[in-house]
């Protein structure tokens, strides 16, 4: 995950209003003449407050992965499997429909093209493109608590989204939805305060999620598969079964993010997950070997006892950035998500294994392109002619 930007810019209270007294006399005027004096119309104070901008967190990003093992980084492993060189281009749009100081509700999307550019291990042609799974969602946050210097805020909210299975693997895996709902708190943490250049503010993000997969069987499908099969009994039978592997029915996942300016627009960002995927605990038939000697012909394996369905992994993020004009962001980072068990039985470390990867992401942030433009037009507009108060 790469440092998001501050929440979106909060409205400030509306200027009390300015009682204006009706002229003396009813005054003519024309739209595009400048309007007449009125020595009687008082000039309010204070401009009005800028509006939220209802598209924060909008952006489009291209990213770069790479192993950590083409740089020869880690053990040294006789496979190259795992080297590879990925690119990604993501759009990801965000609308505030409600944008007040203290509440925010904005709907989400995510859609994502992904080409690897190494020897892939999963495509069939040179460089294929593969589109990703899209998601849409939903979050709403309350702020409870916001100190009257804004240097410390707290917005507890919740989240619902849904991963469509738009993707090539998901869809011939036979997955049909994945809904997740989860909690977060969004705060907002002073350092040495906005006033400075130096560590400013730190924005801590921890969170909560639970999702759940709908799929055609607990274990990857593909209906068009028809592969002759021998069952229990020594019949042929057409299986569409891909793997004995259970899908991940049931995931639960702690996060814990935060990032803040090192100096100006340097920002840093680290975050951590522990992710518990919960696979489905199959139960066996009554007849899974056919012996002639046993009674009924039929045996029924024995299952460990000691089994489990949750085997967890771990994702460690840390990450720089830099923000150029508020309209593009630079970062590069390193990142390591695996699961805490090894091939060989050991305990894996958080902080590395052989698919840890850097990555370099080029962000072209739409909503500030967005702000600048609306600003552009605002002032084209102030200096209209016959623009005024009458």
């Amino acid at each position: 995950p790469q440092p998001a930007p501050a929440e979106p810019p909060q409205a400030a209270p509306a200027p009390p209003a300015v009682f204006v007294p009706p002229p003396a006399a009813p005054v003519q005027w024309s739209p595009g003449a400048a309007p007449p004096g009125d020595t009687t119309t008082a000039s309010p104070t204070t401009a009005p407050a800028p509006k939220p901008n209802p598209w924060a967190f909008t952006w489009l990003t291209w990213n770069h992965t790479a192993s950590t093992k083409i740089f020869g980084v880690g053990r040294d492993y006789i496979s190259t499997d795992d080297e590879t060189y990925s690119w990604e281009f993501r759009l990801s749009p965000n609308y505030a429909i409600v944008n007040t100081p203290r509440d925010t509700f904005a709907v989400s999307a995510s859609v994502a093209l992904e080409t690897e550019l190494t020897n892939s291990d999963v495509t069939t042609k040179k460089r294929e493109t593969l589109f990703q799974d899209m998601s849409l969602g939903m979050r709403y946050n309350h702020t409870f608590y916001e100190s009257s210097d804004k240097e410390w805020r707290f917005a507890p909210g919740v989240g619902a989204s849904v991963l469509l299975p738009t993707s090539k693997a998901s869809y011939n895996e036979g997955k049909y939805v994945q809904p997740t709902f989860a909690f977060n708190l969004r705060s907002t943490v002073k350092l040495l305060g906005m006033k400075s250049d130096w560590l400013g503010r730190a924005y801590v993000i921890p969170s909560i999620s639970y999702g759940h997969l709908f799929a055609r069987s607990y274990n990857p499908t593909f209906a068009d598969l028809n592969r002759p099969r021998q069952d229990s009994k020594g019949a042929t039978v057409l299986s569409d079964v891909l793997s004995m592997r259970s899908f991940a029915m049931n995931t639960v996942s702690l996060s814990f993010t935060y990032f803040f300016p090192i100096y100006k627009d340097l920002y840093f960002s680290n975050g951590w997950r522990y992710i518990m995927p919960f696979t489905h605990d199959w139960q066996g038939a009554e007849c899974e070997v056919a012996v002639a000697n046993a009674p009924g012909g039929c045996v029924k394996g024995t299952q460990d006892t000691t089994r489990v369905t949750m085997v967890p992994k771990t994702m460690f993020d840390v990450g720089l950035s830099y923000d150029f004009f508020d309209m593009v962001r630079f970062g590069v980072g390193y990142n390591n998500t695996a699961s805490t068990i090894g091939p060989d039985g050991k305990t894996r470390s958080v902080f590395y294994s052989p698919e840890s990867t850097f990555y370099m992401d080029i962000i072209v942030l739409l909503d500030g392109v967005y702000e600048k433009i609306t600003a552009k037009e605002e002032k084209k507009s102030a200096q209209a002619p016959g623009v005024g108060r009458f």
